[in-house]
This record gives C-alpha cells, structure tokens and sequence, in this order.
C-alpha cells in the first residue's frame, strides 16, 4: 500500500485498538503480540520502556514504575475529585508541581516525572507502529476516540498527546457517536432509525440518542448524550474492598497498606468478572496473598450483585437524563446497542432491558472493536473528503458558561448545541478608566443528576487607551471546533483587529513552551 492512510483509535482506559479502511473494508489491526487489544499501560524500567500486554505483566513485579489508567488522569487537576478517588489504589506516585500533574517514574536508574499527555503519547507511538508494520508505510494522520463526557481540557490534552507522538489528529470523535457510525454502516437501518448508545467502559459511561438516516446520503445526528464517570474500574474497586474486608476479618490483618496484595487481588478478581458473566459461581485463589497466607473464596454473581447494587442500579440515571434531554419516550428507541466491556455484566443488561419493557439488547456490535471501527470510517471520511457520502452531527455535553468582574454569569454555549459552533458576546467595561476586562470561562459538565463545574481558565483582556465606565463594548468570538474545544477570540479596539486569546489555564495545563520542548 503506498497511498496516504489514516487510521482510527480507541484509546481506551483499559484497552486500546486501532483499525483501518482497506478496499472499503474496516480492518482492525493485530499488534506484535497478534493480539486486536492492546493494554494502555506502560511500564519503566533500568534499561528500557515497555508497552502493552509486556507492560502490563510487570504490574505486580515492577509495581511503582508500571502506569495504567492515563485516561482517568489526563486533563485533570492533582485534586480533582476522580484522582483523589483513584490514587488509592494506584502504586505509582502522582505528583503536584507548579500546580501540574505528574506522574513519577524511575527509569535508567534515576527518578523522573512525566505528563500524563507524555504517558498517552508512549502509548500511542506503541499503536501508530502497530499501524506502520501492518500497513507497510509510514501513519500520520489519525482520528482518536474520547469519552461524550470529555471536557475541554482533556480533550486539548489528548490532542497535544497526539502531537507529542508525531501525529496529525484529523479529529477527536466522541466514542458513542463513533459506535453509532459503525452500526449505521453495518446494520440495516432502513430509512430512519433512533438508536440508543449504551456505551459503558472501565472508566466512564456515556449514553447517546442518535438518529440514523438514509435518503441521499447516510446521516448520523446525535440528539442528546449524558454520561457518568462511573465505569467498570469502579466495580472492580469496590468488589476488591469487598474481599480485602473478608481477607483481613478472616485473618486478623490488614493487607490495605500493602499494594502489591492489593493489586493481585485485583488481577484475580478480574479474571474472576468475567466468569461470572456466563457463570453464576466462581472460585478466587491467590497464593501467598499477604503475609504467607494463602487467600480463597467463593463468590456467586448474587453476591457480586449485591455488593455492587448501588453502582449497578445508577447506569439508569444516564439513560433517563438522555430520554429527558432528546425529549423522547423511550417507546420510541428502535434499538438499545451496548457497547464497551462493562455491558457484558448480566445485571446491566437485566436492568437496561427491564427499564424498555423488557425489550431484546443489541448485541450485534463487537463491545471491544466497535468505537475502533467507528474511528476509522471517520478518519477515512476525511482523507478521502466524504467520498463516503456521509454527514455525521455531534453536540456538545456541556454547559459552557461566562462569568464577568461583577459576578454575573451568562450561558454562552448550552449542552445539546450541534457543534461546530460559533456565538459573539459584548463586554462591558464596570469601572471609570479601566485598563482591562478579564472574565473566567467554565464548563458545567451533567453526569446523571449531578451538575460539576470545570473551570477552563481566564481571560485578560488590555484595553488602550482606558476606557470609562460603561462606553465601551469590546466583542469577544467564542467558537467550539470540530473536535468539541473552546477557542475565543476578542477585538483589539486600538488595533481593530482580532487576536487569539491564551484560554488554557497554565497552571495545571502544558504551556505552549511545554509542548514545544516535548515535541524537540
């Protein structure tokens, strides 16, 4: 193959998989170890870098230098709620310097830190030439898939990870809407259809409303979307808890200062989750657990149901939120399509059937494979400019708020608006002889219920020469691109003309000189 090729990824929490449009076929590429998934892990070490499912082998025997779980801290500040919630459980050390998160790492014998948009990168260097030896040429153009429930700063920091790996991100596609692609183009949809999104991973869920057209060209609109940082990590977290708790009762001991216990446990409960999806009973057995003391037990899917019933029985709130927000009736959903790891659990799929009636789940999309596919349609409807006649509409999840000197807060982008999207807005000056009008930006991101500010920065904004109060009105551009990210844009009244305004909040985000020095 010599023609330019762009590929797409799903660069999952867990798991990641990159596929490809060849000969108007998707293929989803095997990497070295002929494996369609490769673990998001990287592991340091005294004299190399490991990747993958070899990384993910050191996790227990090279337990402080082995970093999983990127995605649940790329974009975030060290106190946000989610870090605070997992770092826990993680071996590796995070660190807060000059307000940045870093993730420490001991490599060649010395002790460094890196960013976790550098841990992404080493991860997708590892797929791009996953990508190059299956193809035979040299990939630089890539659509990566993120979570509906991204916000601006994580997805400006997977972008700036796909930079640091040498790629060109043609787009971020959010992954429901990338799953809803691949069903739109595989499965008979007839005329119009209005499918649910059920897209329930390791560390989020995301449901998507989507209708899906075919009159003069394939249409995908997605009409709302809500999401919940719930994911199948968080399962697994409590189920660990749940049997550390047996262990140390048991045993008089406590094994909850002892990673390396710690994350067997989780190693074994895992294998023993995904019995339990076809099986009502399994057996867990850790030799030498903690102390010498060999650990086993007998865990029924009843159990783990119970123990996990308040996390299991929450996956409806999304989905209502959803129905709420497309204003439809869930009598009017064609299909309910499951996607992700998480949606193999028997309760899941038990609960979302019974809320529609006790309606069949669509199964036909492979759980693992199907954001990947997606991916790649999209990266391929864009090298080869739409020869596949298809339009694809995303919205955004959020709300996108101003908030000015006086304290007045005004909605400049609502959630649910079709993205690309651009608006204006006039600032005032409030004070005689003002040399500069700043205001703050923020996103107040849905999850179910719940509302969660995230403020994405300041804006500063000099005026020359000063101006009186109230006399003058300074318009400001606020544009969300094709990748769901906020740029601004505000009339310089000396020079009248327009200039970029910095809106990224350096203080916790890459600088320019950061990316600039990481990229050589």
């Amino acid at each position: 193959m010599n023609e330019k090729v762009a590929v797409g990824i799903d660069l999952g929490t867990t798991n990641c998989c990159i596929a490809v449009v060849q000969n108007g076929k998707v293929e989803v590429m095997e990497n070295e170890l002929s494996s369609r998934l490769t673990p998001n892990y990287v592991s340091f070490n005294e004299t190399e870098l490991l990747y993958g499912a070899i990384a993910q082998s050191q996790a227990i025997m090279n337990l402080c230098n082995t970093i999983f779980d990127v995605k649940q801290i790329i974009g975030r500040q060290i106190d946000d709620e989610i870090v605070q919630k997992n770092k826990i459980f993680w071996p590796f050390e995070i660190k807060e310097i000059k307000g940045k998160l870093k993730i420490k790492a001991k490599y060649k014998k010395s002790e460094e830190l890196f960013s976790p948009e550098e841990i992404s990168a080493m991860v997708l260097t590892t797929l791009k030439e996953t990508a190059e030896a299956h193809l035979g040429q040299k990939i630089k153009d890539v659509v990566i898939s993120v979570p509906a429930s991204f916000n601006d700063l994580q997805r400006e920091a997977t972008l700036n990870a796909g930079k640091i790996a040498g790629l060109n991100v043609l787009k971020l596609i959010n992954e429901p809407t990338a799953a809803a692609l691949t069903f739109g183009l595989t499965k008979d949809v007839g005329e119009q259809k209005t499918i649910l999104i059920f897209d329930f991973g390791s560390s989020k869920l995301d449901v998507s409303i989507v209708n899906i057209g075919v009159s003069s060209k394939m249409e995908v609109e997605v009409k709302a979307t809500a999401g919940d940082n719930l994911g199948g990590t968080d399962i697994n977290r409590l189920m660990v808890l749940y049997l550390m708790e047996l262990f140390n009762k048991k045993h008089q001991k406590d094994m909850s200062y002892s990673m390396k216990s710690i994350r067997r446990l989780f190693t074994a409960w895992e294998k023993a989750k995904i019995i339990l999806s076809s099986n009502k009973e399994t057996s867990i057995t850790v030799d030498s657990l903690f102390d010498g003391i060999d650990f086993c037990t007998t865990i029924t899917r009843a159990k783990f149901e119970e123990v996990c019933d308040e996390y299991l029985t929450s996956v409806l709130r999304p989905v209502q939120r959803a129905l709420h927000d497309a204003l439809l009736d869930k009598s009017q959903i064609d299909e309910i399509v499951l996607v992700g790891g998480s949606t193999r659990i028997p309760k899941v799929q038990q609960l979302l059937s019974d809320f529609f009636g006790g309606r069949q789940l669509n199964k036909s999309l492979n759980a693992d494979e199907a954001v990947a596919y997606g991916a790649a349609l999209q990266a391929e409807l864009l090298a080869r400019n739409n020869t596949m006649n298809l339009l694809v509409t995303d919205i955004i999840p959020y709300n996108l708020c101003c908030c000015d000197e006086r304290g007045l807060t005004s909605y400049i982008f609502k959630r649910g608006t079709t993205y690309p999207a651009k608006d204006c807005f006039d600032m005032y000056t409030t004070k005689e002889n003002q040399k500069k009008i700043e205001f703050s930006l923020c996103q107040h991101a849905v999850f179910s219920v719940e509302e969660k500010k995230y403020h994405l920065g300041l804006i500063n904004l000099c005026i020359s020469p000063p101006y009186p109060k109230y006399k003058i009105i300074l318009p400001v551009h606020f544009e969300i691109d094709s990748n769901g990210i906020l740029h601004v844009y505000a009339l310089n009244p000396k020079a009248s003309e327009y200039q970029h305004c910095v809106l990224r909040n350096e203080r916790f985000m890459l600088s320019k000189t950061d990316l600039d020095e990481m990229l050589g």
